[in-house]
């Protein structure tokens, strides 16, 4: 690789130790510069070595998730992964920059609450510093009237006015007193009145005095204490407060009032201008003074945002988000965080006034306070940005460099994949069992005519027996293929057309041999057969296929002897209900007469043979039933329905109801499912499970018959009938079901052996199964089992 002159090389840089050292030096700027604006903005130690430990974990955290990216990448690089770095780059790109409003978050956090303290306490001061002011300044007033108020020379003056009101030389001296009070303490008015609220004197602007309050005066001569009257508003729109001083003569009946002293105050001239005076350089800070009247908060003092408001706006006391109303519903000094008079977020301290009903709110919008914090905060994340974004792209530099050396390694190790897969290929080419022949088609008008041996496999030579084909037309190595295996030619042609594949078997005659071929399209009028040479396994399907039609024969030649059997089975049990029912019917016809005629001449012996002989015939007739039964069950065919299986237990016990009268049966009854079966067939199963629990349990008091189903396979419905009879021994199991087989003597409990077998070959008959449990003394339990299929 070459680089253009002039240049230095891209590559050099971004070695693993340019990339570190250019990581370093921003590393450097990073604590340097951040460092230094942390001097200059935060003045607390405390809080600076806590923002400087965030910023630090801040630092590492980010270094430390760099270097694994970088590793990550490079080791992703190195093991060849397939997955999109590039992508995966920018998202942790974007992730890294969600860093920055992490590092505002954190300070924000770390330094807003110290912020806001600090400017609480700041308010708290300037609050406390102005109700002082205004308590001070309140007490000097008083101070001035109650020294009127004892001036016993003044008290003379004032009484010898009242009485001679036109004496200006009396006038003066009370007048120059006045004017000197007044310029000494900034009244706007000292008035003199007398007892009936006359204005004697006034020092100061004649022009619209503002009456006094006949109350203030009659308080003040009746308490003879100084009264002050609040703060209010006059016509003029002039801010006012007042002392009525009571000027006391003592006589021979005691201390009383002569006038009434009235030092009258401008709030404009001082009261405002100290509330509104803010200590420091602010857009915002201000001090209010509010009261409570009635239902409202009354602003006192004129407002810096908002002008002409002194004793005419008002706030609803129960506005709580306002910070005035909040001041004095709290009645408790203290810092808050609400809105002021212009619904602005606002952070303030009150305090009320002693001696008063006023309370001093300084204030100052959050925004200013915070101001400070946001620049910190903006500059912090253009730093952190700034450091991350220059890392970032260092490293997508190196990512990029890296990629390209992947793709030049790749690109040698495909090569050297492709030659290990053409190396695999030919082997497989040439050792395939196969046959492998790729053929391009040839057409007339859009007819497959011939086509040309490409390539074949040493397997195509084996298989088919041609040999040197490579180069020749079909119809040259194989004269006469095209007219006798023609369908041959229209499969090749129309894959090689349609690109569809194909699989077929075919006979070709000139070769005598049968082919299992497949057959794609590799690209357009070329087609690729790979076959096989399946004449062995024809003649193999062709020997079974003989076998098969001799096996079809003998079985129908087995077929035509059944018939023939079933019907001399039939004609035999014809045979036997008809001629062995005859001597039996003879026999029991003449054991009947003779009971009639002769009964009474018998002796009890006699008695006895003949009830024996009834007994014989009537077995005799029952057992050849039952044989026939058992026959004809093997041999009838089967209507297959659906079958309740409650349903058909309520008919057999309506059938075996007679077994039934005058014992103590206690049934229980399960709920039975609904079966695919012959109808009939079911009925006698239930007929000889439910007759033989009957059966066997008359020895019993009370006798106790289950009937349910029960758990079995997920293939099968298996029901039972379970009673508390007598039992049986379970060595004897495989009696049970065997034809004519006895567990219990004639003389005991009667029967002929068939019902059992009757069950089996009916279930059996089904696709089902049966079984038995018993205990002797305990009782037995049969279960039958059902396929739930319909087949």
């Amino acid at each position: 690789m070459t680089t253009m002159p002039g240049k230095f090389p891209l590559h050099r840089l971004l070695t693993p130790l340019g990339v570190a050292s250019l990581y370093t030096v921003f590393a450097v700027l990073w604590i340097l510069f951040s460092g230094h604006l942390l001097t200059v903005t935060v003045a607390d130690p405390v809080l600076s070595g806590r923002i400087e430990l965030a910023k630090g974990l801040v630092f590492v955290a980010v270094t430390g998730i760099l270097l694994y990216l970088l590793l990550r990448v490079r080791g992703t690089t190195d093991e060849g992964d397939s997955t999109p770095v590039g992508m995966r780059l920018v998202l942790i790109f974007v992730a890294l920059v969600l860093v920055v409003p992490l590092i505002g978050f954190v300070i924000t956090r770390l330094y807003g609450p110290q912020i806001e303290r600090e400017a609480y306490a700041d308010l708290k001061a300037i609050a406390q510093l102005k109700a002082e002011q205004i308590e001070n300044w309140l007490k000097e007033r008083q101070g001035d009237a109650e020294v009127l108020a004892g001036d016993e020379k003044l008290a003379e003056l004032a009484a010898r006015l009242a009485r001679r009101e036109q004496d200006e030389e009396l006038a003066g001296h009370i007048r120059n007193r006045f004017d000197q009070l007044r310029s000494s303490y900034h009244y706007d008015r000292i008035l003199l009145l007398d007892t009936r609220g006359r204005l004697l004197l006034t020092s100061g602007t004649e022009a619209g005095i503002a009456p006094v309050l006949p109350e203030l005066l009659q308080q003040a001569m009746a308490s003879q204490q100084v009264q002050r009257r609040d703060i209010y508003r006059d016509k003029e729109g002039h801010i006012h407060l007042e002392w009525a001083v009571p000027v006391v003569l003592p006589d021979a009946r005691g201390r009383r009032a002569v006038a009434v002293v009235v030092l009258r105050v401008t709030a404009q001239q001082f009261i405002f201008p100290l509330i509104q005076n803010w200590p420091t350089a602010s857009a915002s800070g201000e001090t209010l003074l509010v009261r409570h009247e009635g239902e409202s908060i009354v602003y006192l003092n004129e407002l810096r945002h908002r002008r002409g408001t002194a004793l005419t706006l008002k706030m609803p006391a129960t506005a709580l988000e306002q910070a005035a109303a909040l001041a004095i519903s709290s009645g408790e000094p203290g810092p808050m965080q609400d809105l002021d008079y212009r619904d602005v977020p606002v952070l303030a301290a009150h305090l009320p006034v002693a001696g008063t009903d006023w309370h001093i709110v300084a204030k100052i919008d959050r925004d200013e306070v915070m101001a400070p914090l946001r620049d910190m905060v903006l500059w912090v994340s253009l730093i952190a940005f700034a450091a991350i974004a220059a890392v970032s792209a260092a490293l997508l530099l190196l990512w990029r460099q890296q990629q390209r050396a992947h793709r030049m390694e790749m690109r040698e190790r495909s090569m050297a994949a492709i030659e290990q897969s053409e190396r695999h290929f030919h082997s497989l080419f040439e050792n395939m069992v196969e046959g492998y022949a790729h053929c391009r088609m040839l057409y007339r008008e859009g007819v497959p005519e011939d086509f040309v041996y490409l390539e074949v496999n040493p397997a195509f030579e084996t298989l088919s027996g041609l040999k040197e084909v490579v180069g020749k037309r079909a119809t040259e190595v194989i004269p006469g293929m095209r007219e006798s295996n023609p369908e041959l030619f229209e499969i090749y042609g129309r894959v090689a057309h349609s690109g569809q594949p194909e699989q077929f078997e075919m006979y070709v005659d000139m070769l005598d041999r049968w082919f299992e071929i497949s057959v794609y399209c590799p690209e357009p009028e070329h087609f690729v057969a790979i076959f096989d040479n399946v004449t062995a396994r024809k003649q193999y399907e062709a020997n079974i296929r003989k076998l098969n039609e001799e096996l079809e024969r003998r079985v129908q030649e087995r077929t035509a002897q059944l018939t023939a059997v079933n019907k001399e089975l039939e004609a035999f049990s014809y045979s036997v209900s008809h001629d062995l029912r005859a001597p039996l019917r003879s026999i029991a016809g003449f054991v009947d007469l003779l009971k009639r005629h002769s009964y009474d001449a018998i002796d009890d012996k006699g008695k006895h043979y003949m009830e024996v002989i009834a007994d014989s015939a009537i077995r005799m007739g029952k057992l050849i039933d039952d044989i026939l039964s058992f026959s004809r069950i093997g041999r009838v065919g089967m209507s297959i329905s659906r079958v309740n299986l409650n349903a058909l237990l309520g008919e057999v016990r309506n059938t075996l109801h007679p077994q039934t009268e005058g014992r103590n049966i206690e049934w229980k009854i399960g709920q039975l499912p609904e079966v695919s079966g012959e109808r009939a067939m079911l009925s006698l199963v239930l007929q000889n499970l439910v007759g033989n629990a009957l059966k066997f349990t008359r020895t019993r008091d009370v006798a106790v018959i289950e009937i349910g189903q029960a758990a079995g396979a997920a293939d099968e419905w298996v029901c039972y009938v379970k009673d508390n009879g007598v039992g049986f021994d379970m060595r004897n199991t495989d009696k049970l079901f065997g034809l004519f087989q006895r567990l219990h003597p004639q003389e005991q409990f009667e029967g002929t052996g068939v019902g059992l077998a009757n069950v089996q070959r009916i279930v059996e008959r089904h696709g089902g199964r049966v079984w038995a449990e018993g205990r002797v003394g305990e009782g037995a339990m049969f279960y039958f089992a059902l396929p739930k299929s319909e087949n």
